[in-house]
């Protein structure tokens, strides 16, 4: 998905955004095994194409705790600074 999604952003300028479902777990994995696409993923998240976060994973409000929420916020937050 990750690396469809990098070509249509590199041969489409007029694709404004994809969002990734509020969660920045789909970028770590990719990067896991498509480090060289670091720096191209950051380009376009500042460029406002590409918006991670602020969840780390997307949880189901319902079945977890406030903790739980909070340090999924929390984490989520680092990983899209980075």
């Amino acid at each position: 998905m990750m690396d469809k999604l990098l070509n249509i952003l590199r041969s489409d300028p007029d694709y404004k955004n994809f969002t990734l479902d509020g969660q920045t777990i789909p970028i770590e994995d990719y990067l896991e095994v498509r480090p060289e696409f670091e720096d191209e993923i950051k380009k376009y998240v500042k460029e406002r194409r590409l918006s991670i976060g602020p969840m780390y994973v997307l949880p189901d409000e319902f079945l977890v705790s406030g903790e739980s929420l909070i340090r999924n916020l929390m984490i989520g937050h680092q990983i899209a600074k980075r």
